[in-house]
């Protein structure tokens, strides 16, 4: 289909409700999640106002390359991802890039919990240098230069802020790896010839939940208390006697619309 093949960005978004699922599972209790409100994907934390994250917000990349090129100073999902998160920083959030591509040596201090100070400056001298070349109209940089001009507008303390908050996830799984995340995290629950048809349940519940999220038919923010009741039932379903209850809350079919 050429360039009108949208393969890559539907897999890419089936990858972001598929993340979401995971790290909700992965949260505590209280905690809920979003799609496409605050950022990609943002867990909602709840906050005592003076320690803790009030969200956790997450900027999913996806690929199904085999060997995606590395992440580095100069990667253009990086520059994209600091336009949104240095325009709307917050003290009270956390940042968090999953990428499946490796993350290169210039931004290694954003994977462990490391210093950042040769990182900011690194950034702000690439960030002068796209705005430069873009102000001397020797380079467009079209993809770069809002991230730069955001990170740029950002005062050296903020700055700093800001990516003591970043965490970068790389190497990580594509959507392809989202049924194995799922048995490892079940497989405590339910036995494995069962497990699949859990997992199965699961991801249709979920895929139908987000779309109800994102038309507003139901609240946009969806909590892990929700899917918990949901995963109750179905284990119970599925390994009970009783076949699991689909059609329940349909009526009877009025005869005279049947042709």
């Amino acid at each position: 289909m050429g360039k009108y093949d949208a393969v890559d960005t539907t897999l890419g978004f089936a990858h972001q409700i598929l993340s979401a699922l995971v790290l909700l599972l992965g949260a505590e209790d209280d905690e809920s999640v979003s799609i496409e409100l605050s950022d990609d994907v943002t867990i909602h934390h709840g906050s005592d106002g003076v320690n803790k994250a009030v969200e956790t917000r997450y900027q999913v990349s996806h690929t199904l390359n085999s060997s995606p090129s590395e992440l580095t100073l100069k990667s253009v999902k990086l520059w994209k991802t600091l336009a949104i998160w240095g325009s709307e920083f917050s003290r009270l959030e956390r940042y968090l890039l999953l990428t499946c591509s490796p993350v290169g040596p210039d931004l290694s201090c954003l994977v462990v919990d490391s210093d950042r100070t040769v990182l900011q400056q690194s950034l702000m001298a690439e960030a002068t240098l796209v705005i430069s070349e873009v102000e001397a109209k020797t380079h467009k940089h079209t993809d770069r230069l809002p991230g730069c001009r955001a990170f740029a507008q950002l005062s050296t303390l903020d700055a700093m802020a800001l990516l003591q908050r970043i965490t970068i996830i790389g190497s990580s799984s594509n959507v392809t790896d989202t049924d194995q995340k799922l048995s490892v995290i079940f497989r405590n629950t339910i036995r494995p010839e069962k497990r699949q048809l859990l997992i199965d349940r699961i991801r249709e519940y979920w895929v139908n939940r987000v779309l109800k999220s994102l038309t507003k038919e139901l609240p946009r923010i969806i909590s892990k208390a929700e899917i918990q009741d949901f995963i109750e039932e179905m284990v119970s379903a599925i390994t009970g006697t009783a076949l699991p209850d689909d059609f329940g809350e349909l009526g009877p079919t009025d005869r005279k619309s049947v042709v």
